[in-house]
């Protein structure tokens, strides 16, 4: 398990638990998630580079997350037509997500 910031570094990373259980779980059991909601969460918001409208830090999950004001995960059933803004939600937040996943 392992958090990145909007520079491809990682931040923190836990390493403690096996592959048998989903990524909410290890998430909920690791020593990231109470820093996260005790410290990094806390913090004032930063403004992106080049722009003037503050962010808070975020996490992304997947669906197996459950849902928490600090993370973005997928929206359920994105695949109808008439969800076209969810689906292209999906596919952002999916290769986003990609940068932690394939290092």
């Amino acid at each position: 398990m392992a958090v990145v910031d909007f520079e491809y570094k990682f931040i923190l990373v836990d390493i403690g638990c096996n592959d048998r259980h989903n990524d909410s779980s290890i998430f909920l059991r690791s020593e990231i998630a109470p820093y996260l909601e005790e410290q990094l969460l806390h913090k004032p918001t930063q403004k992106l580079p080049g722009g003037n409208i503050p962010v808070p830090y975020l996490i992304l999950g997947d669906s197996a997350f459950g849902l928490q004001p600090h993370l973005l995960k997928p929206f359920p059933h994105a695949t109808e037509i008439n969800n076209m803004l969810h689906r292209v939600f999906n596919n952002r937040l999916s290769r986003a997500r990609r940068t932690v996943e394939n290092a």
